[in-house]
């Protein structure tokens, strides 16, 4: 049986096998059995879905469906879907000329977004997956949200994953970071080490040490120390391999001996965030705790060291 809705009406619910062509803009839909195809052309119509349904067809933007149970969805065949699933807009719902140039454009199509509740009823976009074609270079992916993102990169002989911005497609310099010190990542592995700017043209006030600075240095040397990590003792006991380097409150009072404040230097750092709950979100600063949690908020710190500035540091006083 099939059933086409072709003017505005509040609510149509299916209950049995039944194709439904809905080709003006409805309230509701409910689809609560088999379906053999549901089709989508409107704006301004919301679909619930709690049966099997063999597929849904989705032909106009601002579009919002919601999968209840396993069924498939897409314009061209189906992806099988297990447990819940909210998409917004077409399976293509997003182009922006983001860079151009006399070879061309490069366009940035956003296949995907991810929403995520804040409440009952609230949803917000939590993530993007897009693909930027370019008539003039190799295509690529793009996931993340703003400007937290990856590209995937194949093409002119080498491979890269590199920050970009999950809005435009385009690439994000010097501005993301890889973990946080409240986040961190256990360990990295390089074949062939990691590199950091050092180019003339990016600094300023560049000078020699001066001779508190030369007698911190000088008093570092005398600061490195072997130790055990407690989070490896407490896994592989005394098993547990040496590690060798610096406390960083060490550092701190060695500059502190000198009139030195080792927050003014990048060798030294300081993380300060705020928690509600043991594993929960982390707050940059107490006014981004929602003001109804801020009673119970928890300071936290964690204190480190940039070796390669400390060691450099180290060098200059020899």
């Amino acid at each position: 049986m099939g059933v086409t809705v072709t003017e505005d009406v509040t609510t149509v619910d299916v209950t049995s096998d039944t194709t439904v062509t809905v080709t003006e803009n409805v309230t509701s839909v409910s689809v609560s059995d088999n379906t053999a195809t549901l089709t989508i052309q409107p704006s301004e119509t919301s679909v619930a879905v709690s049966g099997n349904t063999t597929s849904i067809n989705v032909l106009a933007e601002s579009q919002e469906i919601l999968v209840n149970e396993s069924s498939y969805l897409g314009n061209f065949g189906g992806q099988t879907l297990d447990g819940s699933l909210t998409t917004t807009g077409t399976i293509t719902a997003t182009n922006l000329n983001v860079n151009s140039d006399a070879s061309g454009a490069d366009i940035y199509d956003v296949l995907v977004n991810f929403r995520a509740k804040y409440s009952s009823t609230g949803l917000a976009t939590a993530a993007k997956i897009g693909v930027l074609g370019s008539s003039s270079s190799p295509s690529r992916m793009i996931i993340g949200t703003g400007q937290a993102a990856f590209t995937f990169f194949d093409g002119f002989g080498s491979r890269q994953i590199y920050s970009a911005n999950a809005s435009t497609g385009g690439y994000v310099d010097n501005t993301c970071n890889f973990g946080t010190s409240f986040a961190r990542w256990k360990l990295g592995y390089f074949a062939s080490g990691t590199t950091t700017s050092s180019d003339r043209n990016e600094k300023q006030d560049i000078e020699e040490l001066n001779d508190a600075e030369l007698r911190v240095a000088t008093k570092c040397k005398t600061l490195l120390r072997k130790y055990r990590r407690t989070e490896a003792i407490q896994l592989k006991g005394e098993g547990a391999r040496i590690h060798f380097g610096i406390i960083a409150q060490d550092l701190q009072d060695a500059f502190t001996a000198e009139g030195l404040d080792a927050h003014r230097y990048a060798m030294f750092m300081e993380d300060i965030w705020y928690e509600t709950e043991e594993g929960g979100i982390a707050y940059p600063s107490l006014e981004e705790v929602p003001e109804e949690l801020r009673d119970i908020a928890v300071e936290k710190n964690r204190l480190g060291v940039r070796y390669e500035q400390l060691l450099a540091f180290i060098i200059a006083s020899l």
